[in-house]
């Protein structure tokens, strides 16, 4: 019997390197893609069933589509405060921008979406500027998502991998964070793996500039751990209720509390509505979960 030979590249043609790797799942939506699986043909009620579903499945995975892209292009603004900046030389600041800078590349499939960058950018600077806006990214993710009556999960590492091409991403980092989203998480949230924390403890220098490395030191130690949090089975996650988030994201557009109040309408309905029907028990027992998760931070986003 003949085979197919398949002669491999040279490790010359890949370019291998560390990168932070975000996956996020929105789920529930099989329901709604389950109403347009066939085409109506002519049946009114079937037609009415078709459109609802292509609205809900369709239109939710465009929305979060579009608000990912317009996150990530809004967080391109500078998050250190204008006293740290009111301190660096024009030169200094120059450099900071350089160290903010980094190459940012999205994928999606069906309702999964993969965020990566690598952790190094053009410069060479260690910067964890892919890390804070991931981690931000998600926890916007999750709120907005709740208060839309959808949930999502996911998940964030830092490990090695290769572009295959001009966009798809291949790699160790992106199988653990599959991993975590698909056979960790269980309930709506993200978890943050422990590359990312040890990220975090590290004491390194990322910029040969004192000052610089000093405000890079300050997000490292003192930003990203305002922005996870450690939950009762032992798993780091996003905590997308943080204080932090109401401090940063409000806007005339975008009110977080009442997003957040929202939010936890929807998780606590859903509680209700699965300890009604949920035979199995297997959906209220992770929608308590999430409510446990967010009742005793809501009193900060009153």
């Amino acid at each position: 019997m003949s085979g197919i030979s398949i002669e491999p590249k040279s490790e010359d043609k890949y370019s291998v390197e560390y990168h932070v790797v975000c996956i996020i799942d929105l789920l529930g939506q099989s329901k709604h893609l389950s109403k347009w699986s066939s085409f109506p043909n002519g049946d009114k009620d079937k037609a009415e069933t078709f459109n609802e579903g292509l609205r809900d499945s369709v239109d939710t995975v465009e929305y979060f589509r579009d608000m990912f892209a317009e996150f990530f292009n809004a967080i391109k603004k500078s998050y250190v405060s204008k006293e740290d900046m009111s301190s660096l030389t024009p030169e200094q600041k120059a450099k900071y921008y350089r160290l903010k800078d980094f190459s940012l590349s999205i994928e999606q499939f069906s309702d999964t979406f993969i965020f990566h960058a690598p952790i190094k950018n053009t410069h060479g600077d260690i910067t964890p500027y892919p890390i804070y806006s991931m981690i931000s990214a998600a926890a916007s993710g999750m709120m907005i998502s709740l208060a839309k009556k959808t949930a999502l999960r996911g998940a964030i590492t830092i490990g090695l991998g290769t572009k295959l091409d001009a966009k798809d991403f291949y790699g160790p980092a992106l199988a653990l964070a599959h991993h975590l989203e698909s056979k960790r998480a269980q309930y709506p949230r993200i978890i943050v793996a422990k590359p990312i924390i040890d990220f975090i403890q590290q004491d390194q220098r990322r910029s040969p500039d004192k000052e610089i490395n000093q405000i890079l030191s300050k997000m490292t130690g003192e930003l990203l751990p305002q922005i996870i949090t450690l939950d009762v089975d032992g798993h780091w996650i996003v905590d997308f209720l943080s204080p932090f988030f109401n401090q940063v994201t409000k806007s005339e557009s975008y009110n977080p509390k009442e997003i957040a109040r929202s939010a936890y309408e929807f998780v606590t309905n859903e509680v209700n509505r699965f300890q009604a029907t949920d035979s199995n028990g297997l959906l209220f027992e992770r929608y308590s979960r999430l409510k446990n998760h967010m009742t005793p931070r809501m009193e900060l986003w009153q």
